[in-house]
C-alpha cells in the first residue's frame, strides 16, 4: 500500500456541506472520493476549463 500523505486546503463551505452529504448518501468516504477524482485528473481522463471574462475593461 502506498505511503498516506495529510492533504490540507481550504475550501467553499456550502461546497464541502454538500459534497460530504452526497458522500454519506452514496457510502462513500470523501478520502476516496477526492482521490479516484485527483487520479483521474492527474491521468488525463478529465480536465479543468478555467474560464477568464475577455472582454476588455470598461465596456
Amino acid at each position: 500500500m502506498a505511503e498516506r500523505k495529510a492533504f490540507n486546503t481550504s475550501v467553499d463551505g456550502e461546497i464541502l456541506k454538500k459534497f460530504k452529504a452526497e458522500c454519506a448518501l452514496q457510502g462513500q468516504q470523501m478520502n476516496k472520493v477526492l482521490e479516484d477524482f485527483m487520479l483521474g485528473y492527474a491521468n488525463g481522463e478529465f480536465y479543468h476549463k478555467l474560464h477568464q471574462n475577455t472582454e476588455e475593461k470598461g465596456k
